[in-house]
């Protein structure tokens, strides 16, 4: 988020200097906000792959380590039942 934050200031410091007139396509006003706006799409995907991602965790330790239906919990049972 901070580094996204950081490139759009930039660019508004850049588009605000009539001197800023680069020969590179690559560091003109207009390559560098179409390179924010493919940031801002990529941070957003990631945001929201982690936000699956932590809720597939909690499901997970749910299945594993519930006190009562948890997997680990079953097998301990069931081993002391075997001993």
């Amino acid at each position: 988020d901070s580094i996204v934050q950081h490139f759009s200031h930039l660019i508004t410091i850049l588009s605000a200097d009539a001197a800023y007139l680069p020969n590179e396509k690559s560091l003109k006003v207009t390559t560098l906000q179409q390179q924010l706006s493919a940031l801002m799409g990529a941070n957003a995907a990631v945001i929201n792959a982690y936000t699956d991602v932590t809720n597939a965790r909690i499901q997970r330790n749910k299945i594993l380590y519930d006190e009562v239906t948890g997997l680990v919990s079953v097998a301990s049972d069931v081993k002391a039942y075997i001993k």
